[in-house]
């Protein structure tokens, strides 16, 4: 049986990792009394027997990962610290897993679930999404009445929401353009907000092959993996649909140098009923990533 997303937002495979870990070397601390332990263990013993084995194959892999890849984790005076955050929360430092060296190196992982998906954000006006999205006050710009003017309701969803996607997308399009042009260092911004501004290995896992996938967000350079760069241009903004959806054009797609591409796709984020505020989601996944990016495989069926 594949394991359920719930394990990920319950840190059960962070738990196993630092299980796994005291198995290598015994000079780990970990503070057993912190929320984000207690919320590992508690899950980890509450499964079925047969997904703490599953778990375990998947903490075993990771680690004989880090054990050539980060030897100083398996020396003296290490520390672990699960961290209560999820991956897509509104926070630059995506790790949910910081191991610490005996000289104060900081090396953390992110586990996920989703191999692309980096956030969920609800539409709102342009300048509340600037500066979630680029860590930068914009008040008063005109877009914001765009959107107030542009608000959807229930009939207009129900009759014509092809309308209002394109509504909605076009002046998402003109708020990234406007972010472009007024902030400094835009995309880099942008990029640490989605993808995270510390180092970490980002660890998708695929439950139906029973593989991982290990890539290393090295935009600082405190990992033992090559430098990856951080956008410094947008190149262009395209329009696009998402493959399994019926309505065309709900999507964009954000082209920058460096070889990173993020793609937004709108969608309804409740039932839309009579009487209620219309909810619009977009969802922000990751498709394009610089070539520097160390990426490697593998198979948890050991």
């Amino acid at each position: 049986m594949p394991l359920r997303h719930l394990y990920t937002e319950s840190f059960i495979y962070e738990y196993a990792i630092i299980r796994e870990m005291m198995t290598r070397n015994t000079d780990i601390s970990v503070d057993m009394e912190s929320r984000g332990y207690l919320t590992g263990q508690t899950s980890y013993e509450w499964v079925p027997q047969d997904d703490q084995d599953e778990c375990d194959k998947i903490a075993k892999s990771i680690v004989n990962y880090l054990v050539y890849k980060e030897p100083s984790l398996f020396e003296q005076h290490v520390i672990a610290n699960i961290k209560f955050s999820k991956p897509m929360a509104r926070t630059t430092d995506k790790r949910t897993l910081i191991f610490t060296d005996k000289d104060g190196k900081e090396i953390g992982l992110c586990i996920k679930t989703s191999a692309f998906a980096i956030r969920h954000m609800r539409a709102m006006p342009p300048s509340t999404m600037i500066h979630y999205m680029y860590q930068t006050e914009l008040d008063g710009i005109e877009l914001d009445s765009e959107y107030d003017k542009n608000i959807a309701t229930y009939e207009e969803i129900s009759n014509n929401r092809e309308d209002v996607y394109k509504r909605y997308l076009d002046l998402y399009r003109e708020m990234h353009l406007y972010a472009t042009e007024h902030i400094t260092d835009a995309p880099k911004l942008l990029c640490q907000t989605l993808v995270g501004n510390t180092d970490y290995y980002c660890i998708n896992l695929h439950s139906r092959l029973k593989m991982l996938r290990i890539m290393a967000f090295n935009m600082n350079g405190t990992l033992n993996a090559p430098l990856v760069p951080y956008p410094t241009k947008l190149l262009v903004i395209q329009n696009g649909n998402y493959s399994t959806s019926s309505f065309k054009n709900n999507m964009i797609t954000l082209i920058f140098d460096e070889g990173w591409m993020v793609t937004s796709r709108i969608h309804l984020g409740a039932l839309a009923e009579k009487g209620r505020p219309v909810s619009l989601k977009y969802d922000i996944a990751l498709k394009g990533l610089p070539y520097h990016i160390e990426s490697e495989a593998i198979s948890w069926e050991v």
